[in-house]
């Protein structure tokens, strides 16, 4: 399935429960969704190259995928923190692969990642989410989520 391909997604599936979710944006598009999974996928295909250049190199693969994870997260502070200050939005920078999987797995708690919004006024500066049409851009154009591989 291509990026934007939405045949998968032709058919309105009806939810099991009505549980009330207060949201403060709109719900997410066909294509929103279609991004995403190719971003899961993309994910998950870092994780298996992250594994085999260890094993290649002779190296443990969960420890290397430890040590990849924790940089992640380092670089995703240091991406959010200079986006922040110039108040640049998700479509005109689109953070590498390795940061998009960070913040996604940050968006997970939604508890702590509202805390973070607050602390860090990320309302001001339009980061507050992922914005799956930055992404699908960058997936298009294959330009922006490049890293080390």
């Amino acid at each position: 399935m291509a990026v934007g391909d939405h045949t998968a997604f032709q058919q309105k599936a009806e939810p099991d429960c009505a549980v009330p979710v207060a949201v403060d944006h709109a719900p997410p598009t066909t294509a929103d969704c279609t991004t995403h999974l190719h971003l899961l996928e993309l994910f998950v295909e870092l994780r298996e190259n992250v594994e085999l250049l260890a094993t290649k190199r002779g190296a443990d693969a969960d420890e290397t995928w430890r040590l990849f994870v924790k940089a992640a997260v380092v670089r995703f502070a240091k991406w959010f923190q200079a986006a922040s200050r110039s108040a640049l939005v998700m479509e005109a920078i689109s953070p590498p692969l390795d940061v998009l999987m960070a913040w996604h797995a940050f968006m997970l708690n939604p508890y702590s990642y509202k805390i973070f919004c607050g602390l860090t006024r990320t309302d001001a500066t339009g980061l507050r989410g992922i914005s799956w049409s930055g992404v699908a851009s960058s997936l298009c154009s294959g330009n922006a989520l490049c890293i080390l591989f």
